[in-house]
């Protein structure tokens, strides 16, 4: 088995279903009367993500994503369980900055009110190959994505957003391994994907702004690193991540502003740690300073 893929956890605890402490049903983690922002809203985890901000109360979650179809068949599901919250439909492409600002400036009209929290979501794994034999333009297109796409959409988001707004960026382990083949054009990109978030916290300390992985979800994109060979680990409900969003974007992660985690990762172990985890849980230099 790849090395990749006996990283060690964090925590003691490595969950892969939700559990008590990121219950969106939790008081503590009410969204009751935020409005919200998902993209990539028709996959499996952005679906997931959006039923669990619905869970705990957001009063809008605006759905953002290329293709319609899914995002309705996310709507629809919401709507079946929480009426209360109001689900917006709008087509857009992180990728091109004009459709992305038009989608979210349109969104904060209709919710009147300025934005509360952005999830993005919306990712691109392009085919795998080695970063000599893929074709161009196919490699470049994980960076579209991964990487314009993200820097449309924070500077469309945070003008509308409230100044203490919560924004977080769903990103990927992979960011962390030192090589993981045929990847490149993947894993450079969610890495540069990750300091876009980072200069974001660091020149905007009003925001609240975290990074985590979602574990491993069966979806369209896992499954094409299956069939490419990648080992399937044990595997995590969408759930998970989409309860640990909610949890993020609550009073108790305050202390792991600028971090990157795991949904994985026990929070009642992150929250003991608090002191420990300031010099910890960001990119840099493996071994120095």
């Amino acid at each position: 088995m790849p090395e990749f893929v006996n990283i060690p956890t964090y925590t003691k605890v490595f969950h892969h279903e939700p559990y008590a402490a990121i219950s969106p049903s939790r008081p503590e983690l009410s969204t009751k009367g935020k409005n919200v922002v998902i993209t990539g809203g028709g996959g499996e985890i952005g679906a997931a993500i959006a039923l669990s901000f619905a869970q705990s109360g957001a009063s809008n979650i605006a759905l953002l994503g290329r293709t319609e179809a899914t995002l309705l068949k996310s709507k629809q599901t919401i709507n079946a369980t929480y009426p209360e919250t109001t689900v917006h439909i709008i087509t857009a492409d992180v990728a091109g900055e004009a459709s992305v600002t038009a989608a979210l400036s349109k969104f904060a009209s209709v919710a009147g009110k300025k934005l509360d929290i952005l999830v993005a979501n919306a990712a691109v794994l392009p085919d795998p190959g080695t970063l000599l034999g893929t074709e161009s333009s196919l490699w470049w297109s994980g960076f579209e994505i991964n990487v314009r796409g993200q820097f449309n959409l924070v500077r469309a988001f945070v003008p509308l957003a409230e100044k203490n707004a919560t924004i977080m960026n769903v990103t990927s382990s992979v960011a962390q391994f030192p090589f993981v083949p045929g990847s490149s054009s993947y894993h450079g990109s969610k890495l540069a994907g990750v300091k876009i978030f980072d200069y974001l916290h660091f020149e905007n300390p009003e925001l609240r702004v975290l990074q985590f992985h979602p574990g491993v979800v069966q979806s369209s994109m896992s499954q094409k690193s299956f069939d490419t060979g990648i080992p399937r680990p044990t595997m995590d409900t969408p759930s998970l991540p989409g309860a640990f969003a909610v949890w993020c974007a609550s009073a108790e992660s305050e202390s792991l502003r600028g971090k990157f985690l795991w949904a994985n990762w026990d929070v009642e172990e992150l929250k003991e740690k608090a002191d420990a985890i300031q010099g910890q849980l960001t990119f840099g230099l493996l071994g120095w300073p």
